[in-house]
């Protein structure tokens, strides 16, 4: 899977800018997420973001944690869930829409 992720990344990859950086992930359809607010459900939007993180590389040494924030689609959203199974060349990012936060 890692000697295709430049091919996946280029043919269905999104712009995002994590860290400062802006990269190329796969990203999900919007699920739609029901958290338990003061006042009842509140409907949130977010995505999984896939990013690539090759043996060595930044984001395998320093994988991203719950509470830091990227911009998808042009609105930053926070990180809600971190899966990385290394050796595996990607993880996998839950993210919430926060741009009113």
């Amino acid at each position: 899977m890692s000697d295709d992720a430049a091919e996946f990344l280029e043919t269905f990859g999104r712009p995002i800018t994590f860290r400062g950086v802006s990269l190329y992930a796969m990203i999900s359809r919007a699920p739609v997420e029901q958290i338990l607010s003061d006042g009842g459900l509140v409907n949130l939007s977010g995505y999984q973001v896939r990013i690539h993180a090759p043996a060595g590389s930044t984001y395998a040494v320093t994988p991203p944690t719950q509470g830091e924030h990227m911009t998808v689609f042009g609105r930053r959203h926070t990180v809600t869930s971190v899966t990385y199974r290394p050796p595996a060349p990607w993880v996998d990012v839950m993210v919430s829409d926060s741009t009113s936060a």
